[in-house]
């Protein structure tokens, strides 16, 4: 299914619709999917810099593409964190910049794999033995520059790996 999704991606690039979504609700729902699926993870939600206007909570975005990527990078979280748990954070700034940050206490990737995440089929070899296609973040990634949307990765060995997102300014 992902790998058809990430070749629909690049397929139908120019033809994909956006609109206004909010993000919130987006990541909300796909929190609530996932732990449909597994009800043994643990998705803790927070969120800083509240907007009291709700035009202000939304993005420009393809919202079922989005749900895909937020899906991705919760449920590796919770499969590689031997607690099953993800921490997921939303930063709303005022001027529309907002910041997503899903965080994991896994055993972090190794730096020489940080480059390597992103290549479709590419598994570590710490990690072989955990079910995966090698699909899932290269099809993150492809959502995430059609959104230009900046992503960071940040991982530290034995202490876990945070995925930054940082969303442009809607105009």
């Amino acid at each position: 299914e992902k790998m058809l999704q990430l070749a629909r991606l690049h397929s139908e690039g120019n033809d994909i619709v956006f609109e206004r979504v909010r993000l919130d609700e987006t990541m909300l729902q796909t929190r609530a999917t996932l732990l449909r699926l597994h009800p043994d993870y643990h998705i803790a939600f927070d969120i800083e810099g509240m907007p009291e206007c709700e035009d202000d909570l939304c993005i420009h975005a393809n919202e079922a593409l989005l749900r895909s990527a937020f899906l991705n990078l919760m449920d590796n979280g919770c499969k590689f964190s031997p607690d099953k748990k993800v921490a997921v954070k939303i930063f709303f700034d005022p001027k529309g910049q907002h910041r997503v940050e899903i965080a994991d206490r896994g055993p972090g990737i190794p730096q020489k794999d940080l480059q390597l995440i992103f290549q479709p089929f590419y598994r570590s070899s710490q990690n072989i033995h955990i079910r995966g296609s090698g699909i899932g973040l290269s099809l993150v990634e492809s959502i995430l520059k059609l959104h230009h949307v900046a992503l960071d990765v940040v991982s530290s060995q034995g202490k876990g790996t945070t995925f930054r997102l940082d969303f442009p300014a809607t105009t």
